[in-house]
């Protein structure tokens, strides 16, 4: 077998003969036809599909809500954030602890930011299907830390974020997919009520650590398992037992995954492509919702004159009109209006309004 792959690779073919007794002898026309029908497959499988070029004037162009255009299945999106420079510069150069990935986004930001008079620019783009706007390039803030986007934007303006974003929409969706009738969700809403609280007692019902607890309500929502959550973070298997751990953490946790479940079969129910994930339906769904609510909370900021800074998936910042604007005034003026423009909208929809544990927004400094 070995003598025959080197003919076949085309070394030593002509002197190649086989060794074996009984074997049947191959002639030097033999190998090279051999030779030739391998190469013909490796040619064959290497070559690549040609594209069809467009006819023209075929490319779709696509307006956003925004007045960007876009080609082919992209929508984009562009906002201008104002940028504390001088922080900024001051926060780069003192002897405090960063990261390696916090140190360069904060310098490419202020690279960007100086170029533009202290304004930076940042593009973003989502598919026409909807969902989240994911912003490109390495000069933006939306996925920057908290503490590379608070020292930047330090003292130029708010910031709106929605309060337990994917539970409370996961709680929504829910309702509306079975008629509004149910208010149950006991373990749904205790985690919401009390994150805090919620990870100290799965910490100390599993014997780990607070951002271990975290992490298995990230895991949980997007179709992990307490189990696989376990395996991951190196917990005991007596502790994974909802026979045996009766603590208040095991009983939040196994509650909270049952909820879940419940609730996302309800959600996904006849939705999705072929052959995908429930858990990528359901993220895909929330992603739609979380976007519908942030669209007017835009809106709505944009109605008394500010203008939207960043957008931070269920979060976004605001731009002061100037630096003289008085924080807390502006605060609560733009607060209770984008409270009044969600709870007509969440109405609307069928949703709990914001009195009845539903969509909220909690605005903070900058």
């Amino acid at each position: 077998m070995r003598e025959k792959e080197r003919a076949l690779g085309g070394e030593d073919a002509k002197e190649w003969k086989p060794r074996r007794d009984g074997c049947i002898e191959v002639d030097d026309e033999e190998i090279k036809e051999a030779m030739r029908k391998q190469m013909m497959t490796h040619e064959i499988r290497r070559k690549k599909r040609t594209r069809k070029a467009p006819r023209k004037g075929s490319e779709r162009r696509l307006r956003d809500s925004e007045g960007g255009t876009g080609r082919g299945d992209v929508e984009w999106m562009e906002t201008v954030q104002k940028i504390n420079v001088q922080h900024l510069e001051r926060w780069l150069v003192a002897d405090g602890v960063k990261t390696e990935k916090e140190q360069s986004c904060a310098q490419t930001v202020l690279a960007e930011a100086v170029k533009g008079d202290g304004w930076l620019r940042q593009k973003y783009r989502r598919s026409v299907e909807g969902g989240r706007w994911h912003a490109t390039g390495k000069a933006q803030l939306q996925s920057s830390s908290r503490k590379v986007r608070a020292t930047a934007l330090h003292g130029q303006g708010l910031e709106l974020d929605m309060d337990n974003a994917h539970i409370t929409l996961l709680i929504a969706a829910a309702e509306a997919a079975k008629g509004g009738g149910s208010r149950e969700w006991k373990w749904l809403r205790r985690y919401a009520e009390d994150k805090g609280r919620g990870r100290r007692q799965v910490a100390e019902g599993f014997g780990t650590t607070t951002d271990a607890a975290k992490n298995l309500f990230f895991t949980l929502m997007f179709g992990g398992t307490v189990q696989s959550w376990a395996r991951r973070w190196n917990i005991c298997r007596e502790k994974t037992c909802e026979f045996k751990n009766q603590s208040e953490g095991a009983k939040l946790a196994y509650g909270f995954a049952g909820e879940v479940k419940k609730a996302g079969c309800r959600v996904t129910e006849g939705k999705g492509r072929s052959g995908e994930r429930r858990a990528t339906t359901l993220q895909k769904c929330l992603s739609r919702m979380e976007e519908q609510v942030m669209r007017v909370v835009r809106g709505a900021v944009e109605a008394k004159g500010f203008t939207v800074g960043t957008l931070v998936h269920d979060a976004v910042t605001v731009n002061w009109k100037n630096e003289r604007d008085e924080g807390e005034a502006v605060k609560r003026e733009v607060s209770e209006t984008v409270d009044l423009w969600v709870h007509e909208y969440v109405v609307s929809q069928g949703w709990r309004s914001k009195k009845e544990g539903g969509v909220s927004f909690t605005a903070t400094l900058l």
